[in-house]
């Protein structure tokens, strides 16, 4: 006899493997890129244009608003009513 309910336990472990991977190298990503803006505080060779640029590229990337229905959207939470 068929089961009812399929166990997606399998699937769902490596769908969390590989969304903690993301994580970890996009937290990888962010903790170079502050050390390189706190190098940049601390040497003045380098100039205020390349400060200018690492605070404008910081503000962009870790400080931007992102509306809870783009997330949504994007993960696909109105693609698929039936399954959420």
């Amino acid at each position: 006899m068929d089961a009812i309910l399929t166990n997606s336990q399998a699937e769902l472990a490596a769908d969390f493997q590989m969304k903690e991977i993301q994580v970890r190298y996009n937290s990888q990503i962010g903790l170079l890129k502050i050390q390189s803006v706190k190098y940049a505080q601390r040497t003045p060779e380098l100039g205020v244009s390349y400060l200018q640029a690492a605070k404008d590229i910081m503000h962009r990337s870790l400080f931007f608003y992102v509306s809870t229905g783009f997330v949504l959207s994007e993960e696909g939470f109105y693609f698929s009513a039936m399954e959420n």
